[in-house]
């Protein structure tokens, strides 16, 4: 019991200007895509600040049920754009 309460992974799947989140514990999703491009022709995430907006708020929308929300486990993977590396900025947003 005490165990759900604080299991709290959260698996987030990058798309060019779209974020797939899936809170694994009780298998919720959500789809969260961008008003404003995030993805630029070269990198997956060109625009940091436009990206943050969006994932805070499919964040916020994958637990809006819950009274509680302990801080995430999150596993984050590029879906696009990987074949010829990362960028350094990207590395570290990933």
């Amino acid at each position: 019991m005490i165990e759900k309460l604080f299991a709290n992974t959260v698996y987030v799947k990058v798309f060019p200007n779209r974020f797939e989140l899936k809170h694994i514990e009780p298998g919720r999703s959500k789809v969260e895509v961008s008003s404003e491009s995030f993805t630029t022709a070269r990198l997956l995430v060109g625009k940091f600040s436009v990206a943050e907006c969006v994932l805070k708020r499919g964040m916020k929308r994958l637990h809006e049920k819950r009274w509680f929300s302990p801080s995430p486990i999150v596993v984050i993977q590029p879906m696009e754009k990987t074949d010829n590396g990362l960028s350094e900025v990207e590395e570290r947003v990933l």
